[in-house]
């Protein structure tokens, strides 16, 4: 699922998606999704940036160091992410960047996959 930037206003706009497993390939030996990822978020632009801010839930399985046996892990996350256009980073790295600024992505083309973004943040919180 894509979010269109075009279609984004400057008031927030309610994304509810639901990515399967199935979708998500997590290229990691030690963990697998147990069930699909649920996200639930307000989408905002501003023209050069655009703020997804809500929640990420999803269950894991991940393989105790103890028992090598599978463990169901539920995870239910916030999301505060912040996506910037090229060239907005560009002129922001010339000086001194801000906290929030370390923190956001670029944005590639004029879509946001939200299955790019829903495995991004699973892989960073195993």
């Amino acid at each position: 699922m894509k979010i269109e930037l075009s279609a984004l206003a400057t008031e927030p706009q309610r994304l509810d998606a639901v990515i399967t497993k199935d979708d998500i390939d997590l290229e990691v030996d030690n963990a697998k999704l147990a069930g699909d990822v649920s996200i639930s978020a307000n989408a905002m632009s501003t023209g050069a940036e655009v703020k997804i801010s809500g929640r990420l839930k999803f269950a894991l399985l991940i393989d105790c160091s103890r028992c090598l046996k599978p463990v169901e892990t539920l995870f239910d996350l916030d999301l505060d992410l912040l996506y910037v256009n090229a060239e907005t980073f560009a002129a922001a790295s010339d000086g001194e960047l801000s906290d929030a600024e370390l923190h956001a992505d670029v944005l590639e083309g004029d879509q946001i996959d939200l299955t790019k973004l829903a495995k991004e943040q699973v892989l960073l919180s195993i």
